[in-house]
């Protein structure tokens, strides 16, 4: 049974390996949309960006907006379903993070 633990964590941990790549390839796209097409937003957020202008204040504002529900009124499908999927994304993240956590715990204490 402990073998199949370690084979799912192992899997999880290679699911993480892939996650983040992609978590900074979809924000630097959410970022270029967000500045092309809600400027005003873009603003309100700080401006943020990948490398140039990441702050601790910047990357709070941006999970504030994207795990928060203010960008329903925006009114726009596209930035609507950019965000969900982020919300989505991050949060499954989260999941499969402390997943592994408890998984090292639990294999460490056996």
């Amino acid at each position: 049974m402990s073998e199949i633990l370690a084979l799912l964590l192992v899997l999880l941990v290679a699911a993480m390996f892939v996650m983040v790549p992609a978590w900074f390839v979809l924000v630097s796209r959410y970022f270029s949309f967000v500045s092309a097409n809600h400027p005003h937003l873009y603003q309100k957020m700080g401006q943020p960006s990948l490398f140039g202008n990441n702050t601790p204040s910047n990357n709070i504002s941006f999970l504030r907006y994207v795990c928060g529900r203010e960008y329903f009124s925006s009114g726009d499908d596209q930035l609507i379903s950019k965000s969900l999927f982020l919300k989505r994304f991050f949060y499954s993240y989260l999941v499969i993070f402390a997943a592994v956590i408890i998984g090292v715990a639990g294999i460490g204490n056996s």
